[in-house]
């Protein structure tokens, strides 16, 4: 093996890789390597197989995902499953790293020469290739600067500022800085998108920029994106010129805080808060009510933030309103048959040519919860027409070949055993449920959110802010177990969103006047455990009691997956973080998080969903 990665890394000295990129349609790394992999398929059919080996570890080089913000591993695989996953720069063997370094000293390519000093500064920690790595991203980023198509440009100045941060280069960090600076002054807030709004986001963080010009600026393109909202011709394209005032409103409260200005602050929280409220206005119809209330939530969270109590409480009662009239539009996706190409198809249209907040939202709603009325319904149904299936005990084992749980024997024992047997059975039912809802609708809907959109970081920040679900300063976590989701990193998004959601299941509690710590008799105080939680009749007012159930079902019930359980002691192998029940747990935290309907308000009188599973 190490003669064929020495081999590999003559090979890779000898192609002519400035050719191989005079073809190429766009300055990027990722079209870079589609170029690579057309050299490679040249090569093969010519019958060279070694060049067509270094064609393609070029090509999957090329194409490593650059996850800009993360310093501690800024590259992660293009894909990943349970099965496996791309390239990462670790693998390369250290013959061929010193080959990519002779190619980068041999091609006049900024953006590709920054991808192979970045990899050389990981691997090798080749402080002086950090450094060029650095002014090379600064390089490309000129090259690809365009207001229109903003996130290349923004991407490659945040990695060569947060790798100048960490080789602690005082100079090509303040380069880098000014560099931001200026752009930010030559758009003078004309920005048609958002390459303001995500440089003025890395100025605040290192703290950089006069705090009243950079208001200024801040506030000119938000009154900007105001005017165009009222011009706007429906409420879908004004909701994108909504997006912009929020952000830029949301940069102006943070360069008020940085000049110590309190009130002023406050005051472009409030006008966030109207923003809200006229995104509200806007989605009022039949149709669209749980989008207006969606909003609508936001605005009267915001008001309740920055300490305007009577606006909220006069707010709220046309949140409920709007909540009432949003249980109608909650539908289910149906089938007959077991075949459920027709089902991942719609899922995948569904979620298909919107905006990725729209998108978001589309699969957030894509299925409601777990309905256990008829669920167990459905399992009296199915012990009915299979009584034997159902009337031995017997356990329930682990992964570890552990006895678990008892199943209770059913058809016998007393009324209280007898229930117990109904209810072990109903979990066992909405596992399938569950399983049957991750492979035909929320996987597909992942793909495609995650072909079309390629989300980062910053995406999911109108979700997490504002919102009463997430606790102050929980934003930025609950923000990357999203965005691992969307990566297929469930292993990254349940590590996070799992203790996350026992908090949040907290906060709210807390919220509501229910105490959630204990005293012993030492006068030590904790953390109500998770079990609690769940068994709080608040809960079950404020989520609903269809919502609590399925939290027990999934995070802790013996006859269920137990997520919270294993997670939490270590026990979760890499391919149970892959299992439906984890999905679906991650698609259900997404769901409370943006669904007010279920988080706030039910009303079964109203409410009117088909539910398939029964059939499928």
């Amino acid at each position: 093996m190490a003669d064929e990665q020495c081999d590999l890394s003559k090979i890779i000295c000898q192609l002519d890789v400035a050719a191989a990129l005079a073809g190429s349609r766009k300055e990027e790394c990722y079209d870079y390597g589609n170029r690579f992999y057309d050299q490679a398929t040249l090569a093969k059919d010519a019958g060279k197989e070694d060049e067509e080996r270094g064609w393609a570890l070029l090509g999957q080089v090329a194409q490593i995902s650059l996850d800009q913000s993360n310093v501690a591993e800024p590259f992660r695989p293009m894909f990943q499953s349970s099965e496996g996953r791309s390239i990462l720069p670790s693998d390369i063997d250290g013959d061929a790293r010193v080959a990519l370094i002779d190619v980068a000293t041999r091609v006049e390519n900024a953006e590709l020469r920054a991808r192979l000093l970045d990899i050389a500064w990981v691997t090798d920690r080749d402080a002086s290739a950090a450094r060029s790595a650095i002014e090379n991203y600064m390089e490309s980023a000129r090259n690809l600067k365009d207001p229109e198509h903003w996130v290349p440009y923004a991407e490659r100045m945040e990695r060569a500022l947060r790798l100048s941060s960490q080789i602690k280069d005082a100079s090509l960090r303040q380069a880098v800085l000014d560099e931001a600076t200026t752009t930010v002054i030559e758009l003078d807030g004309e920005d048609p998108l958002f390459l303001t709004v995500r440089l003025m986001e890395l100025l605040v963080e290192f703290r950089e920029g006069d705090p009243d010009q950079m208001s200024r600026i801040a506030d000119k393109a938000a009154q900007a994106a105001e005017q165009g909202a009222e011009e706007a011709e429906n409420a879908r394209e004004a909701d994108e010129h909504y997006r912009r005032t929020l952000s830029h409103l949301d940069s102006l409260a943070e360069w008020r805080r940085l000049a110590s200005d309190k009130s002023g602050q406050t005051a472009a929280k409030e006008r966030a808060a109207k923003t809200y409220e006229r995104q509200a206005e806007n989605h009022a119809t039949e149709e669209e009510f749980l989008l207006a209330s969606t909003w609508l939530e936001k605005a009267h969270e915001l008001y309740r933030s920055i300490g305007m109590k009577p606006k909220a409480d006069a707010l709220y009662p046309q949140l409920r309103e709007y909540q009432r009239r949003a249980t109608g539009q909650m539908q289910r996706i149906e089938t007959e048959g077991i075949d459920i190409s027709e089902i991942v198809k719609n899922s995948r249209e569904r979620v298909s040519g919107l905006d990725f907040r729209s998108a978001l939202l589309e699969f957030a709603l894509l299925i409601p919860p777990t309905d256990f009325e008829k669920a167990t319904e459905r399992t009296k149904e199915l012990i009915n027409h299979f009584p034997l299936q159902h009337l031995f005990g017997g356990v329930v084992m682990g992964p570890d070949g552990r006895n678990t749980a008892i199943r209770t024997a059913g058809l016998l024992g007393d009324e209280k055993a007898q229930g117990q047997a109904l209810w072990e059975r109903v979990v066992e039912n909405v596992g399938r449920d569950q399983e049957f809802d991750v492979q035909a609708v929320i996987a597909p809907a992942i793909n495609q959110i995650s072909v079309e959109h390629n989300p980062v970081l910053s995406d999911f920040e109108q979700l997490v802010m504002n919102n009463p679900f997430i606790p102050e300063g929980h934003e930025e976590l609950y923000a990357k177990g999203f965005l691992h989701g969307f990566r297929w990193d469930f292993v990254e998004a349940l590590s996070i969103l799992l203790p996350q959601l026992e908090n949040s299941l907290r906060h709210l509690l807390e919220r509501s006047g229910v105490d959630i710590s204990t005293r012993d008799r030492h006068g030590i105080q904790d953390l109500i455990p998770l079990g609690r939680i769940l068994s709080e009749e608040k809960l079950a007012e404020i989520l609903t009691p269809d919502i609590v159930k399925e939290l027990k079902v999934l995070l802790s019930d013996r006859h269920g997956p137990r997520l919270r359980d294993y997670s939490s002691h270590g026990a979760m192998t890499m391919g149970r973080y892959y299992q439906p029940s984890a999905l679906y747990a991650w698609w259900l935290i997404l769901h409370l998080c943006i669904n007010p309907v279920y988080r706030r308000f039910v009303d079964p009188e109203v409410r009117n969903i088909t539910d398939t599973r029964a059939d499928s």
